[in-house]
């Protein structure tokens, strides 16, 4: 329901409109809207129509010029993510596609087939396969992609690395690791992970939280931690949700820590870079970090009234929804009946213009006789063709 990235939040209301901290991509105007994904940089939102149907309009430079990112072919769309300046889309079928920069190959993903869950991290895509195997294509200097071995994952999630939860909850993770922050090996009973550019952090069964990674400002010290329910990881900061709705942190930035702190009543938490968002059980939102690029009204972020009725909230935005789409499709009926009447009255006028030209020149053609007439004659049987033709036409 909220996603984030560098400066920028999006967040889906319960009818399926879309607010934005920054609203790069014009998503006021969207409509029916239940999921968002939200480039590395935080410049493009990408929202996931109920249709099937991917909504984004812009662009990404390179070598100086602008390419267009286009979605707008894709149907039977089931889920999105976003990398640096791409976007991938997983289909009904279990086929995935991909448009935006492919530098580095990040969108070849036309060959896959039997995908389940897809990630994309800043220059690389991965995919989850039905049998627990996973595929990746895109930048591998640092070894995201090396997959190919995995198997029985049932979660991924993509950064600078590719980490998989696997269903014994047990982690995999490949990629970056000069600070140990793919150092996972011997985690157990892991339920959730969360990634930082240069931490990693894993929720476990029983509420406690481990990480692994740098950890010079304190952002993986959470082993006293306890029922926590969520986690999140920014820049040399991380956040736990605990079962109560409030949140401790860990790491970097005492004023976020100490901000944070002070939250209730929450239901869900999103990190990006060094800020912080909060979803509380009343559908508003909290935040904490560089203020400065996090100005939003906050009546406008009011997703939901209640979360304990949330079900029944987004039954009733439905209702609404189906009703206005009623109201559209009687409006456009009415109009296009308007049209035919008017379309028709025209067509019988006109038959009638033609029919009473028709019967003036067929009475003017006998008087057209002799050499100086011929041309005028040549003129008048033309017309009189070209009028039968249009009679015909507009008669069929």
């Amino acid at each position: 329901m909220i996603t984030g990235n560098l400066f920028n939040y999006a967040g889906v209301r319960i009818d399926g409109t879309v607010v934005s901290i920054r609203d790069y991509n014009d998503t006021k105007k969207w409509k029916d809207v239940i999921a968002i994904a939200m480039t590395k940089n935080g410049e493009h939102t990408f929202g996931l129509r109920k249709d099937g149907r991917v909504l984004f309009k812009g662009s990404y430079y390179q070598d100086g010029k602008s390419h267009l990112i286009e979605t707008e072919e894709w149907i039977d769309i089931i889920a999105i993510d976003a990398g640096e300046e791409f976007v991938v889309a997983l289909k009904a079928d279990g086929t995935v596609v991909a448009a935006g920069n492919n530098e580095y190959g990040q969108c070849n993903t036309e060959n896959w087939t039997d995908i389940i869950a897809i990630a994309a991290g800043y220059a690389h895509t991965v995919g989850l396969k039905a049998d627990g195997t996973v595929v990746s294509v895109g930048f591998n200097e640092n070894g995201a992609c090396n997959t190919d071995k995995w198997s029985n994952v049932k979660e991924v999630m993509a950064t600078n690395r590719t980490i998989g939860i696997k269903t014994d909850g047990t982690i995999v993770c490949a990629g970056q690791n000069e600070d140990g922050e793919c150092n996972t090996q011997n985690w157990t009973n892991i339920v959730a992970v969360a990634a930082g550019d240069m931490h990693t952090v894993g929720l476990k069964a029983d509420g406690t939280v481990v990480a692994v990674g740098y950890n010079e400002r304190g952002e993986c010290i959470t082993e006293k931690w306890k029922n926590i329910v969520n986690i999140a990881a920014g820049d040399r900061i991380t956040y736990g949700l605990k079962a109560d709705g409030t949140v401790v942190a860990a790491g970097l930035f005492d004023d976020v820590i100490s901000d944070t702190s002070k939250w209730t009543d929450v239901i869900a938490i999103k990190a990006a870079y060094t800020s912080v968002i909060g979803l509380k059980s009343d559908g508003s939102i909290v935040s904490a970090g560089f203020e400065c690029y996090m100005e939003y009204d906050p009546a406008e972020w009011k997703l939901f009234q209640n979360y304990e009725t949330i079900h029944e909230e987004r039954i009733a935005a439905e209702k609404r929804a189906d009703e206005q789409r009623l109201a559209a499709k009687k409006r456009a009926e009415k109009e296009r009946e308007e049209a035919e009447r008017i379309a028709k009255k025209y067509r019988m006028d006109r038959i009638e213009v033609l029919k009473k030209e028709k019967s003036n020149l067929e009475s003017e053609l006998p008087k057209l006789i002799g050499f100086f007439k011929n041309s005028k004659r040549k003129d008048a049987e033309s017309r009189l063709a070209a009028i039968e033709a249009e009679l015909k036409k507009l008669e069929d």
